[in-house]
């Protein structure tokens, strides 16, 4: 099984902008792309494949039809258990929270932790500052000053943080980032900027808040291998997904796993993967029977594990 090439589904939410066409040269209709669901294994924004046998398919027919040859061996999903975005903000996004596995049981939703890469410099809100109570969130929600009880993270381009479910979070007006998340679509908001007509969801929330969790912090590469053609960093480790940071001098192959597929991210670079000429925002496949890939020319590229 070779690898696949996959294209996005986009959600046109009223907050988006138009670097996602511009910034990774789309071919699309004018309008505001809020995010382009790059790996999306869900009914209201379906990924297609844009390559092999069954291109035009959808993701979930893939996955069906390919089923343990494209996945891994003993994986039984029914659903891919990641989804993989880009989101470009021109206004701020709503101070929010997810559920972990307990609380969406209890509520009925779906848990979510998430990454951020930054695409370019952004600026984002994650976590409480040291000491804050909740009798102090809630005064600060009826002033109307939820945003001073939250640390702010200046992301600059390439670098990132991990948002584990239970963590408060927002993204700010003008952010543009890479999003590695469980698949889950159940977001809580507690304060939306003063916008009127979105629903709150005050009291799920408070449920799902990690009162106790550790304080936010920039993800910091750990050096894993090199040579004389390549280096790989890992970058983020999760219990749903790893992400690494693979930089690639002038050409390099990669194994597939029995066990797992991966997911590969082009962020620089021109190079040809399997013949193909590759760009920044193309999003690749790497099923779990596939042979080496093989990609020639410089070129950096998040990659994604399950």
């Amino acid at each position: 099984m070779c690898l696949i090439r996959l294209e996005p589904a986009y959600q046109h939410y009223v907050w988006g902008g138009k670097r996602i066409p511009e910034y990774f040269h789309r071919s699309l209709p004018a309008g505001k792309y809020a995010e382009s669901w790059e790996v999306s294994d869900r009914s209201e924004g379906m990924s297609k494949i844009a390559s092999g046998s069954l291109r035009g398919k959808t993701f979930s027919e893939w996955l069906k039809a390919e089923k343990e040859k494209g996945v891994g061996i003993g994986k039984s999903w029914e659903k891919f258990p990641i989804l993989v975005k880009i989101i470009d903000s021109s206004e701020h996004l709503s101070v929010q929270v997810h559920p972990d596995e307990k609380i969406a049981e209890r509520l009925g939703g779906e848990p979510k932790s998430e990454a951020w890469i930054a695409l370019e410099k952004s600026t984002v809100y994650v976590g409480f500052k040291e000491g804050v109570t909740q009798d102090q969130f809630v005064k600060a929600r009826d002033t109307k000053h939820v945003e001073s009880l939250l640390n702010q993270v200046v992301l600059e381009k390439g670098e990132g943080i991990y948002i584990p479910a239970g963590q408060i979070h927002a993204v700010c007006a003008g952010a543009f980032l890479l999003e590695v998340q469980q698949n889950s679509n159940t977001t809580y908001r507690v304060y939306d900027w003063g916008r009127i007509g979105r629903e709150l969801h005050w009291e799920e929330a408070m449920a799902a808040i990690h009162w106790n969790s550790a304080q936010p912090l920039k993800i910091k590469p750990n050096f894993i291998q090199a040579d004389g053609h390549h280096r790989t960093e890992g970058f983020v480790s999760t219990p749903y997904f790893t992400i690494d940071r693979l930089e690639i001098g002038d050409r390099w192959q990669i194994k597939s796993h029995k066990k797992t597929c991966q997911i590969l991210f082009c962020m620089q670079g021109h190079p040809i993967i399997e013949n193909e000429k590759a760009a920044p925002g193309m999003t690749y496949l790497v099923p779990a029977t596939a042979p080496l890939i093989s990609i020639e020319g410089a070129s950096q590229w998040i990659v994604i594990n399950l």
